[in-house]
């Protein structure tokens, strides 16, 4: 049966451009309580300009004691590779990053990077989270995907 699980990003957006404390992702976080959402999405990427490090916490903390899951989008980088091994997230999705984008944009290109990223999701698995890939719907790039060993795309 297919789930919902909501992206809060934008909460933590808002709040930035407002150069302010609130909105809090994590009051948001605590709205969707009992609503019949699934997990909640962050994505902590390296210039930290939506979710920041203290956001990540404070959601993973809370969603410890939820019937929510959490999803941990991240670049595939060492840094926040090791910001989500401190989580209990249930997925992590690997995505592309590029600081001149708004929002992700396209698909990661798995095939270029097939054997760093085969390695990388190494610790995440055991550490007991789930790999999905975000990427463009193309033939090879799928094969790619279970070939690395990506659960989801």
């Amino acid at each position: 049966m297919p789930t919902l699980h909501v992206n809060i990003d934008h909460v933590a957006t808002v709040r930035q451009a407002r150069r302010t404390v609130e909105p809090s992702p994590l009051e948001a976080v605590k709205l969707l309580e009992g609503t019949g959402v699934a997990g909640i999405t962050i994505h902590l990427r390296e210039d930290r300009r939506h979710i920041n490090d203290n956001d990540a916490r404070e959601v993973d903390s809370y969603l410890r004691e939820s019937q929510m899951g959490l999803t941990f989008e991240m670049g595939a980088t060492e840094e926040i590779r090791s910001r989500c091994l401190e989580t209990k997230a249930k997925l992590a999705t690997i995505v592309p990053e590029k600081r001149e984008e708004l929002t992700t944009e396209g698909g990661l290109d798995l095939i270029s990077r097939k054997a760093y990223l085969k390695e990388f999701i190494k610790p995440i698995q055991a550490n007991g989270t789930h790999i999905s890939f975000f990427l463009d719907p193309i033939r090879n790039q799928i094969e790619a995907a279970r070939e690395i060993g990506a659960e989801y795309i």
